[in-house]
């Protein structure tokens, strides 16, 4: 009986290898717009938009998300979706109450179109150096967010 103790221990402590190594990945979202913005983060539950936070940033204020870690580098992979922000999967971006914009992702990896400006899309972001990456709400994000005309929220 000992001597099986003794090969079930053996054979447990020689299946571990080492650890992967872990790629911390910090995210924030600044706003260039030159308009004031709140950001409305949500989760979907049973397709309804479920309140998470609200952030307020005036123009060039930035908010730092979560760091993201992962057991593989993904800086050149542009389309790995992130969710470093309130674990939401959905966002609403509201300019100055007269805009808006919304951005989503989901449990497939599926990104809300214009792919190419949803900040839950990786390649959306710009390496600025430590594995630290940043979404910049932009003038053009203003122009071509909807008008909802002070009833935004």
């Amino acid at each position: 009986m000992k001597n099986l103790i003794l090969i079930l221990l053996t054979i447990a402590l020689s299946s571990c290898g080492p650890e992967s190594r872990m790629y911390p990945r910090q995210y924030s979202l600044k706003n260039e717009s030159n308009e004031n913005i709140k950001l409305k983060f949500y989760f979907k539950y049973n397709n309804q938009l479920v309140y998470g936070e609200v952030i307020t940033l005036n123009n060039t204020e930035i908010f730092n998300g979560g760091i993201l870690e992962t057991d593989q580098p993904h800086s050149n992979d542009v389309n790995y979706p992130i969710n470093a922000f309130k674990s939401s999967d959905s966002l609403i971006v509201i300019y100055n109450n007269q805009k808006k914009s919304t951005f989503s992702i989901d449990f497939n990896g599926n990104l809300s179109t214009p792919i190419d400006r949803n900040p839950f899309r990786h390649g959306n972001y710009t390496d600025i150096g430590n594995d630290t990456f940043q979404f910049i709400f932009t003038e053009d994000d203003y122009n071509n967010a909807i008008d909802c005309v002070g009833n935004c929220d």
